[in-house]
C-alpha cells in the first residue's frame, strides 16, 4: 500500500515538507517496482536514490534545527543515525555484503522499517519540532 501525504505530516510547509514528499515517492517507487517483480539493477537503483535522499534530507532538516537552535536537535540527529543504521544494514544484506544474499528477506524488511520509520518519525518525532520551526519565522 502506497504512502499518501496529508497535511498532519506538514512540518514546516517548506524545505522539509518537500524533502518528506520526495521520500515518500521514492518509497513508493521501491514498493511499487517491488509489486511489479522488478529486481536487480532497477531496485537497486531505487534504493541508493533513497539511500543519498535520506542523507541529504538528514543534514537539511539537522541544519535548519541546528540554526534554530532546536532544543530537540540531539533527539533527532540521535534518531537520524538510527535509521541510517538500519538503511545501512538493509543495503548490506541486499548486496550480500555481510554473508550470504537474502534478498527474500532483506527487500520485506526494507519496505516494512521504511514505511515505519517515515510514518513514526514524521508524525511522532519531527511533529515535536514544528512548534520550533515556526517560532523561527
Amino acid at each position: 500500500m502506497v504512502i499518501v501525504w496529508r497535511s498532519k505530516m506538514s512540518i514546516d510547509k517548506d524545505i522539509i515538507d518537500e524533502d518528506h514528499k520526495t521520500l515518500i515517492k521514492i518509497i513508493n517507487s521501491v514498493e511499487t517496482a517491488l509489486r511489479e517483480g522488478k529486481r536487480g539493477k532497477d531496485l537497486m537503483n531505487n534504493i541508493q536514490e533513497l539511500k543519498k535522499y535520506t542523507d541529504d534530507h538528514f543534514e537539511r532538516e539537522e541544519s535548519i534545527l541546528k540554526k534554530i537552535k532546536c532544543p530537540n536537535y540531539d533527539q533527532q540527529t540521535n534518531k537520524h543515525e538510527y535509521l541510517i543504521i538500519q538503511l545501512n544494514d538493509i543495503i548490506s544484506d541486499l548486496l550480500g555484503l555481510r554473508g550470504e544474499r537474502d534478498t527474500d528477506k532483506a527487500i520485506p524488511k526494507l519496505v516494512k522499517t521504511l514505511k515505519s520509520w517515515l510514518m513514526g518519525h514524521v508524525l511522532k518525532d519531527d511533529v515535536k519540532i514544528k512548534p520550533f520551526i515556526e517560532a523561527a519565522k
